[in-house]
């Protein structure tokens, strides 16, 4: 169901003559758990980094999953100013420090908490969670449902 989806995204942007991201290798993985654990003191949930293989990140029709920093890639993403890595630099310092920021849309932020295990949406901007997931893909599916609507 995602691969049809994420297809499905590539071609409503190549509608507007927009070309999404690529997936990622995963020595580049490896260097982005590395930097995060350096910089953010934590990795990132192993499913949603593997689903950075087939998409890195994506901004579309208001709805941005973040991928792997720029600095971090091997190969110039499409898509620029989504890294998960400087995202969560910003959105730290204004929440709670035990959300993993793995995306947003203009009214939510699309997280993972640490604490329960649990992938969330949060209302920006209060934080307050809206709906929860056990999996990453459930969230996936949700946040390229928002894109493609």
């Amino acid at each position: 169901m995602i691969t049809e989806k994420i297809e499905a995204l590539n071609r409503e942007a190549q509608q507007f003559n927009e070309e999404l991201n690529k997936g990622i290798s995963d020595d580049e993985i490896r260097v982005f758990n590395l930097q995060a654990n350096m910089k953010l003191k934590f990795s990132f949930p192993e499913e949603y980094t593997n689903s950075l293989k087939v998409i890195n990140g994506f901004d579309f029709n208001g709805c941005v999953l973040y991928g792997i920093d720029e600095e971090y890639l091997i190969t110039p993403p499409n898509q620029t100013d989504i890294g998960a890595i400087d995202n969560n630099l910003v959105w730290q310092e204004l929440n709670e420090p035990n959300y993993i920021f793995l995306g947003d849309e203009n009214m939510s932020w699309f997280v993972y908490d640490r604490i329960s295990m649990s992938f969330r949406m949060l209302d920006k901007p209060s934080a307050t969670k809206l709906e929860e997931y056990l999996t990453f893909e459930e969230l996936f599916e949700k946040i390229l449902d928002m894109a493609l609507n």
